[in-house]
Formats: structure tokens, C-alpha cells, sequence
């Protein structure tokens, strides 16, 4: 009898181990169903997350850059093909604008030869015309080089950008590339090498005061100036100006603004890129003023598109024409620090002027030419009507 109750007694307690561990075994189960449950809704909800983040991103992208693939526009009776930029120009709240279309070769209302200042042209469809961005320090070139490089990838364009550099930069890219080609394609001493149209090159343009203090105050930020903790890390610009020891010039340069860029005369082993020549045509320039302000102008009317930060508006729509986009293009911001620069007054605006006298002519020109281009694109009539230069400093 003692055997057989201490046989049941243990039974009984392999019946309660076995109850036990099953019943562990039963809730672990459960715990690891829930976890999987838990971890697929949260992997379901983490994608779900990203896809919204993604289409936000997409929407701010199309709001800033415009169509990540621009269509171009179509002829009539065309059909229109089902892309990707068909969903970017939905979402894109955008202007459309109706130009007129015009014979770029000749006066479309009297049929006679294209004059010494040729009309404006739209830019090449050409895949082997590259697209060179004149990078004037301080002008909204960041933001150019990230709208240009969202536009031309789905063009298969070269795109020259990124860096500064002057136009003989350009006439010396050019020429390498197109050695051989014909016999004019050498750049002489006089560095009238014509790129002609078998490139399209762009730049944008501020206003030289403006870009003046933003250059002041932007360079305080750099790491050369605190490095050497130069004396202007300190100064206001008003200070700066009036300072008679001043050693750094570059806010003040005259040819800063653009002139200089256009006319392809900033020296070899500075921070602007050139052809890498001295030359005497450069040294004419540099020494003759008025030539060079000539000189600049005549290569602002050879642009294919530039554009006025003061009339980013009207510049984005030309652009638009010219790339014959559906759509407006719209120029991201990249610097938001520029509003917190402090605005100059009339009298240290006009100390300026008189610092930059070539720089200041040649954008009271641009915006003449930006006049005639907009009449002659969005205007009621396809004649062009090139602008009269400004009356030229005197430089004596």
C-alpha cells in the first residue's frame, strides 16, 4: 500500500509538471503570435509611414524644382506620352504661359536678314550642345546648379556647373571639344573665339550693391577669415567701407557683378577658373574700361537665357520659353540667411556705385536686354527690338 500511494503521489505530480509546461508552452505561443502580430502591423505601418513621407517629399521637390522631368511642349494634333512628369505636373501648382513663336532668323513681320543683334534663341534640342552656368558669387548660382541638374538629366545634356569660372573658360572647354572640326576653332590673343551656337550658356544676375554686402557678410562666415581673424570679421559694412587701411577688396571689386565673368578677363590662379592664359587682349580690357564693358555686354546678348534676381518672377518664365517647358520653373531657395543681412542705406548704397561703375552699367544694360527679350517672347508680335546701351561711365 505505501508503494502504490507513493506511485500515485507521483503521478499525480508528473500529471501537474506535464499541466505546467504545457500551459508555459501554450502562452509562449500566444506571446510569440502577438509579437509576430505587433511587429508585421509595425512594419506595415513603418512602409505605410515612409510611402506618405516619400509623396510629401515628392509634392515639396515638384513645388521647388518643378516637374522632375519637364515635358517639353507639343506640337499640335501630337499625343502626349504617359511619364513620369505627367504625375510631377499634376501635383506642381503651376503657371502656364503662352508665348508666341517666332522666326529666329529673320524680322517675321518685314522677312528681311537678321540684323547685327540677332533675336534671341530658344535653347538647342540638340543632345550634343552642353549647357555652360556663367557662376557669379553670390547671385542665387547654388540654387541655379540644383534647378538646372533636376531639368537636364532627362534632356541628356552636359551640363558645365557647379564651379566659377569666366567665358574663356567656356571658349577653351569648347575648343577641345570641337577641335578639328574647322578651322576657325582656335582662340587668338584677341579671345574672339565664337562658341556660336553649338553651346547654350546661362548665368543669373543681382544687383551689384545687393550682392556686394551679401558677399561682406557671407565671407565673415568663411574659414580662411576666421583662420587669419581678419580685421572685418568685426566691422559693419559701413565701417568696412570707410575703413582706409582695408587690405580685402572682393566685396567692392569692380567686375565682380558679372563684368568681368562675361568679359573673360579675371587672372589665372585666382578662385575664378579661366582658360589658364595671359593675354594681351585680357591686359586691353583690363586697362580700357569701356572696351570691357562693351565687350561684357556683347557676351550677356550671346546668352542663351540669363536671368535678374530682382525679377525672379518674369526670369523663371523666360526660362520657361526658352527650355520650351510646359510648365514654370521655379527657383529653389538654398540660402536662408540672406533676409538677416542688414539693408543698406541710400548713402552707402551710392559709395558703392562709385566702387563698381562697370558692374553698375552693365546691369542697368541686362535689365534693358531682359526688357527686349520679354517684349519679343511674351509680346504681341514676334519683331525684336534690340535694347540702346546705357550711357558709359566715365571712367577718367
Amino acid at each position: 500500500m505505501p508503494q502504490t500511494a507513493d506511485l500515485l503521489l507521483r503521478r499525480r505530480r508528473r500529471r501537474r509538471k506535464r499541466g505546467a509546461t504545457t500551459a508555459r508552452i501554450k502562452d509562449f505561443t500566444a506571446l510569440n503570435i502577438a509579437i509576430v502580430i505587433f511587429s508585421l502591423a509595425f512594419a506595415f505601418g513603418f512602409l505605410y509611414g515612409l510611402r506618405k513621407i516619400f509623396s510629401k517629399l515628392e509634392e515639396v521637390e515638384a513645388e521647388y524644382y518643378g516637374p522632375l522631368c519637364p515635358r517639353k511642349i507639343k506640337p499640335p494634333g501630337a499625343t502626349a506620352s504617359h511619364s513620369s512628369a505627367d504625375v510631377y505636373n499634376k501635383r506642381n501648382r503651376v503657371t502656364r504661359v503662352k508665348a508666341i513663336k517666332c522666326d529666329e532668323s529673320s524680322d517675321a513681320t518685314t522677312g528681311t536678314p537678321a540684323t547685327h543683334h540677332p533675336p534671341p534663341r530658344r535653347m538647342s534640342d540638340s543632345t550634343t550642345n552642353p549647357v555652360y552656368f556663367l557662376h557669379i558669387g553670390k547671385a542665387g548660382g547654388t540654387s541655379v546648379d540644383i534647378l538646372f541638374k533636376t531639368i537636364l538629366k532627362c534632356e541628356s545634356k552636359l551640363y558645365v556647373g557647379g564651379s566659377h569660372f569666366d567665358w574663356t573658360f567656356i571658349q577653351r572647354h569648347q575648343k577641345r571639344r570641337h577641335a578639328g572640326l574647322s578651322s576657325h576653332n582656335v582662340i587668338g590673343d584677341d579671345g574672339n573665339y565664337d562658341i556660336g551656337d553649338l553651346a547654350d550658356v546661362i548665368t543669373l544676375l543681382r544687383n551689384p550693391v545687393s550682392r556686394a554686402i551679401s558677399q561682406f557678410y557671407f565671407s565673415k562666415t568663411l574659414p580662411w577669415a576666421k583662420k587669419n581673424n581678419e580685421k572685418f570679421l568685426t566691422q559693419t559694412f559701413d565701417e568696412y567701407l570707410d575703413d582706409p587701411t582695408k587690405e580685402w577688396m572682393q566685396p567692392i571689386a569692380d567686375g565682380e557683378s558679372g563684368s568681368d565673368f562675361l568679359a573673360g578677363i579675371f587672372r589665372q590662379g585666382g578662385w575664378v577658373v579661366t582658360d589658364g592664359r595671359e593675354t594681351p587682349h585680357k591686359e586691353y580690357l583690363r586697362r580700357n574700361k569701356t572696351a570691357a564693358c562693351l565687350f561684357a555686354a556683347r557676351r550677356l546678348e550671346n546668352t542663351t537665357w540669363f536671368g535678374i534676381m530682382e525679377d525672379m518672377e518674369r526670369s523663371m518664365k523666360l526660362l520657361q520659353v526658352t527650355l520650351a517647358l510646359d510648365d514654370t520653373p521655379v527657383l529653389p531657395r538654398t540660402n536662408y540667411g540672406e533676409g538677416r543681412n542688414p539693408r543698406p542705406s541710400r548713402k552707402i548704397s551710392r559709395k558703392i556705385e562709385r566702387y563698381i561703375p562697370r558692374d553698375m552699367w552693365l546691369y542697368e544694360y541686362a535689365k534693358r536686354l531682359f526688357e527686349a527679350r520679354w517684349n519679343y517672347f511674351m509680346g504681341s508680335n514676334c519683331t525684336y527690338v534690340s535694347p540702346e546701351l546705357p550711357p558709359l561711365p566715365d571712367f577718367d
